[in-house]
């Protein structure tokens, strides 16, 4: 039975971060450690200082600062006791690498301490290691998987902030993984061979796959390694069901959720089971959480420490932004390089100094699902292959907000890069691509890119953003190599990416996993793989009492006035919450027809540049407006002068001038208007804030009619507002405040008043 997950939301999950902390500082002792007497078996699997390590590492892995007093005082603890086991010394070095480089040589001891209660990457309990006669299992220790996983982590740690580990040890690690997975492709307790009668459970399979994909990242990757990884992922698919799994996993339900998320963050998972593997988690642990604490199934297994802290570092990681996702394509290779984005991720959350989140998507998940990364990063060595829904749900996808960058993957690369550039202009009509200016943001906007002799980019836009970007180098080998320093071509991509993100992220403002930047409330039903509605509807048929409105999309015979083609999708689903309308139609029309509109129909040319429009464009719009209709103009990405422009030409054909609307008109004020929004007071993008003026009132134009017609301007952008999309060099209105002032006018235009 599957479990499905209520809408959990990010405030939901913040709120609980804040409790759990709350509730973690109030246990602590005088002496700064978290200590606790333990009774029975589970006395001597929980060694002295385990559990403040634990809970301190799930502090500081929340955001919390070292130099934090009952931190301070906790690390002072954790630096005098004496530790004499493995789960303890692992989760202290966790902690150690948190820290700044005075506290290296307490990671460089707690390794040393592992290094010594390992033996050819098994863990024991305590160190030195104790070996025994391998006999026929082949394993010459004490060990499980749940202790090799912890102190394998550790050395992981230790390795990725510079460490050196012997590669062996990593290879040792992958081979015991491999011969330790169950015909079924899961994994148990048992380290390899002695327990193969006992079935897999889910948070033993989280481990073999984890300390798997370590492996590989740190080098020691296999066809076996990559074929146990694959095997391990579809078990957990098949297996995951949105709840602990089996008694092993109830009983240890925090240390469960945790292994899921080091799965999913170190192998780009999006979903198991069908479900969002972060939402089910969260859901499941704030269930269980009250005023703070997280309590056990058992406390023979866990107590309520274990569990807050666990929960803990799995709420505040999960939830860290997702910046981009890698495709992956039905009917041709895309994963020759399952760890590039996991590397370039890395690099980009150390120099930011903030961690980023990276997921694979596939097309089983609808484009709104991949939209919640404004990047989406496809890699292949051969030309493109994909069915008219899938290309309909890439350019959804592109529509909606996002941006698709095409990695040519090896000497096949270029196949990749024709067959997509192909698509796009088809796609996209009257656009091209072009190399970027040097002097440009994706050269220059965080550091500089390219140089000489460097391989130019090539970019395609709509004029207001970015939607597509061509390496004309394979740049994934680049994000591999450079983290392994080993020279490649390619390698100079990390600039070029460095820039991107800065560019889509706003400057790096991007929201948490669970933040929907599009909030359609309602998207449609059995949508598959195309994810695509009708052209031109913004919702399907709605049961709600209310009113249909309409909204035509303009288009020039010059080209342009149709920029961002879904903009109303989101608007719409705002106006549908408050129940006054039912639903929302959004078209594209010629211009040169506008004179045959319903006077209510809001009829919205959304352009870049100046546009020169036909004497018969220009009769048919005076028509619509002196008919009694609406005509909103509105500059896409708001630094062109397409509704300036636009509102010059149609203002001298009807004989008015623009002014300011007054605060007190409806499309402002929301007064009077069926479930409208109160805009006195509007939000500016960021760039706006930098570059622009950004007084708290909106900045509309309108040319009135005595009949009641009227051409609205708008010069700052709407649309890529209103898409919830994070694009920097926009000029114009935040995303709340953009999809108000839409709503607003398609209210007025429509006649929904009170």
């Amino acid at each position: 039975m599957v479990v499905q997950a209520r809408a959990v939301t990010d405030q939901d999950v913040g709120a609980a971060v804040v409790r759990m902390r709350g509730w973690l500082y109030a246990q602590q002792g005088a002496d700064g450690s978290w200590e606790r007497p333990v009774k029975g078996t589970w006395k001597n699997k929980q060694p002295v200082g385990g559990v403040t390590a634990l809970v301190t590492y799930a502090l500081l892995a929340s955001g919390e600062s070292f130099q934090r007093p009952e931190l301070a005082r906790a690390l002072s603890w954790l630096e005098r006791v004496e530790m004499r086991g493995t789960y303890a010394v692992a989760l202290r070095a966790h902690v150690w690498a948190r820290l700044p480089e005075a506290y290296r040589p307490r990671l460089e001891a707690d390794v040393a301490w592992l290094r010594a209660a390992q033996w050819q990457g098994l863990f024991d309990y305590a160190s030195p290691a104790r070996p025994r006669s391998p006999g026929v299992s082949g394993v010459g220790v004490i060990s499980s998987l749940s202790r090799t996983q912890y102190g394998a982590l550790a050395v992981w740690e230790y390795a990725k902030r510079g460490g050196e580990v012997d590669p062996g040890f990593w290879r040792q690690t992958a081979r015991w993984m491999v011969r330790g997975q169950l015909p079924d492709g899961g994994w148990n307790y048992g380290p390899a061979t002695s327990r193969k009668n006992t079935p897999a459970d889910g948070g033993m399979t989280c481990a073999g796959l984890t300390l798997l994909c370590v492996a590989r990242q740190q080098g020691a990757r296999s066809v076996e390694a990559d074929a146990a990884i694959d095997r391990g992922l579809v078990w957990l698919d098949q297996n995951f069901a949105g709840a602990p799994m089996t008694d092993r996993d109830r009983k240890n339900a925090a240390m469960f959720w945790y292994g899921v998320e080091r799965v999913g963050l170190a192998a780009g998972i999006d979903r198991l089971g069908g479900l969002d593997w972060y939402a089910a988690g969260a859901t499941h642990i704030l269930d269980r959480e009250r005023k703070g604490a997280v309590r056990p199934v058992s406390t023979v297994f866990s107590s309520e420490l274990i569990e807050t802290a666990f929960s803990l570092v799995f709420l505040a990681r999960g939830r860290v932004p997702v910046w981009a996702s890698k495709l992956r394509l039905p009917r041709q290779g895309s994963n020759a390089r399952p760890d590039d984005l996991l590397f370039l991720t890395r690099r980009l959350s150390d120099a930011r100094e903030a961690e980023l989140n990276w997921q694979t998507v596939g097309f089983d998940s609808p484009p709104e699902a991949w939209r919640r990364a404004p990047v989406l990063y496809v890699s292949s060595d051969a030309a493109l292959d994909l069915n008219d829904d899938e290309v309909a749900a890439l350019k959804r996808y592109l529509d909606l907000g996002g941006l698709l960058v095409a990695n040519p993957e090896g000497r096949g690369g270029r196949k990749l890069l024709r067959s997509v550039e192909a698509l796009m202009v088809s796609l996209y009509p009257g656009r091209s691509f072009e190399v970027p200016p040097e002097d440009g943001p994706l050269a220059t906007l965080v550091t500089r890119a390219g140089g000489e002799g460097r391989l130019p980019v090539r970019v395609l836009d709509n004029g207001a953003r970015t939607l597509v970007v061509l390496p004309q180098a394979d740049w994934g080998a680049g994000f591999e190599a450079e983290w392994a320093d080993r020279g490649v071509a390619g390698r100079g991509g990390w600039a070029w990416m460095q820039n991107l993100y800065a560019l889509v992220s706003d400057r790096g403002m991007l929201a948490g996993r669970l933040v929907d930047p599009l909030a359609l409330r309602d998207p449609p039903r059995g949508q598959g793989a195309g994810g695509g509605r009708g052209e031109g509807t913004s919702s399907d048929s709605a049961t709600v009492d209310g009113q249909i409105l309409r909204v035509v999309r303009g288009r020039l015979a010059a080209g342009g006035g149709d920029v961002e083609p879904l903009a109303w999708e989101p608007v719409a689903a705002a106006l549908r919450a408050g129940g006054s309308v039912a639903e929302v139609v959004s078209v594209a029309g010629p211009v040169s027809e506008a004179a045959g509109l319903e006077p209510t129909t809001l009829l919205h040319l959304c352009g870049v540049g100046a546009s020169v429009m036909s004497d018969t464009e220009l009769d048919a719009l005076a028509g619509f407006v002196e008919s009694g209709g609406t005509v909103l103009l509105e500059t896409a990405g708001g630094r062109g002068a397409f509704a300036d422009d636009a509102a010059a030409q149609l203002g001298r054909r009807l004989g008015v001038d623009a002014d300011w609307l007054g605060m007190g008109d409806p499309v402002i004020s929301g007064r009077t208007l069926v479930g409208g929004a109160d805009c006195r007071v509007v939000h500016h993008r960021r760039y706006t804030v930098i570059h622009g003026d950004a007084e708290p009132r909106p900045s509309l134009g309108v040319m009135a009619l005595a009949g009641g017609g009227r051409v609205l301007v708008s010069s700052r952008d709407l649309s890529v507002g209103a898409l919830g999309c994070g694009y920097f060099l926009i000029n114009g209105y935040a995303t709340a405040s953009a999809r108000g002032l839409l709503g607003n006018v398609l209210l007025s235009a429509a006649g929904a008043t009170e």
